[in-house]
């Protein structure tokens, strides 16, 4: 992994008004995309976005994608600035940003300090945002008017914040990895049976007995490592146990079929019949994103643990939407949802999310009409 530590301490950071945002993981920074585009098709007069996460890898990936959606003057992405105070300051006054938008729960001291200092109030938006029972909030810069506006996943996500930092103007509308999507029913032939989604190697072991019976049942699968810098792990496992590997998009009727690329879920999740989301097969670090393969209508399954998602796994199972296995599965039970069904709902989702982003929309009109520069204390 590359650290990138003198670009993350001074830049450079071009000395022009940017909007802000900013992501950790993959999955954020993809929601920041989705909401940059949305930002500069609804304001032509909008500033450049700068859009920040601390994982190079990320960042790499989100360079390649935006080559063919935006134009070089509409967005860039860097690594983030150290969290540090002294970094910050400095980063703001060069920068100058006219607001700052953080996803899911990113919330840096440093950053939240920066916003504070703002002469004329605080340009702080939190979207998607999570907050599990327990986290830590930095009370000595926390404030109701630290943010201008927030909007929560879910409504206890909202409470356990609000009970921490009252808040002015806070919404909840679901998560935002579902702006601006669409659902999408596959018609394809099924070559898969199973998509093991954002797997960790510590998890496999618990998997084994599904692998192997799927295999003996002459079936193909998917199989998509969590960190992509542990696939070869992930190919000595399986051979270690003697099943045939592929890698995508070769295909083989039977065997698993290794995933060694970012980008390829929407390549293959048409071609399988069912989905099992990794993260959930060990206490931490909890589920990862089970949106995607719902969106196509395909039967989802996640492990017994969903740490830092409870509230919203438990409404997608109450709804026969998400189904739920034991720590060591062996093969999978019958779906409650049908695929309709399944996409009729991920529709209602998706339309809460579209209203949290209008009233996201207006708070950013006010600022981008006045686009006025800020003085910092």
């Amino acid at each position: 992994m590359r650290w990138n530590i003198q670009e993350r301490l001074f830049g450079p950071w071009e000395k022009a008004q940017v909007l802000w945002l900013h992501g950790a993981s993959l999955g954020e920074c993809k929601v920041l995309l989705a909401l940059a585009k949305r930002i500069l098709e609804d304001f032509k007069n909008c500033p450049p976005i700068l859009l920040t996460s601390q994982k190079t890898e990320v960042v790499d990936f989100i360079n390649k994608k935006i080559r063919s959606d935006f134009s070089k003057h509409s967005i860039q992405t860097k690594i983030a600035p150290f969290p540090l105070n002294v970094i910050i300051k400095r980063f703001y006054k060069q920068v100058n940003p006219l607001c700052l938008i953080l996803c899911e729960n990113e919330l840096w001291p440093a950053y939240l300090s920066a916003e504070k200092s703002r002469t004329n109030g605080s340009k702080l938006i939190l979207v998607s945002g999570r907050f599990k029972r327990g986290a830590y909030l930095p009370k000595q810069i926390l404030s109701p008017k630290a943010f201008a506006a927030a909007d929560f996943q879910t409504e206890l996500d909202q409470k356990r914040f609000s009970e921490k930092c009252p808040l002015l103007n806070s919404t909840v509308s679901g998560n935002w990895k579902l702006l601006s999507k669409k659902t999408k029913k596959s018609i394809h032939e099924k070559k898969y049976e199973v998509a093991f989604l954002s797997i960790h190697y510590s998890e496999l072991a618990f998997l084994k007995n599904l692998f192997l019976n799927l295999y003996a049942e002459n079936k193909a699968f998917i199989v998509a490592p969590r960190r992509l810098e542990e696939t070869e792990k992930f190919s000595k496992f399986f051979a270690k146990i003697k099943i045939k590997e592929s890698r995508f998009p070769n295909f083989s009727s039977n065997g698993v079929c290794l995933i060694d690329s970012f980008g390829q879920f929407e390549k293959f999740l048409p071609l399988s019949k069912a989905a099992v989301i990794g993260g959930s097969f060990k206490a931490r670090p909890g589920v990862h994103d089970f949106y995607e393969p719902l969106l196509f209508g395909i039967p989802t399954y996640i492990g017994p643990f969903s740490y830092g998602q409870e509230e919203m796994v438990s409404q997608y199972f109450q709804a026969g939407i998400l189904q739920k296995l034991p720590l060591r599965p062996c093969s999978l039970p019958n779906y409650f949802a049908s695929s309709e069904e399944i996409i009729k709902f991920l529709e209602k989702e998706i339309y809460a999310v579209e209203q949290g982003y209008l009233k996201l929309r207006q708070q950013l009109s006010n600022w981008i009409v006045k686009n006025e520069k800020t003085d910092f204390s």
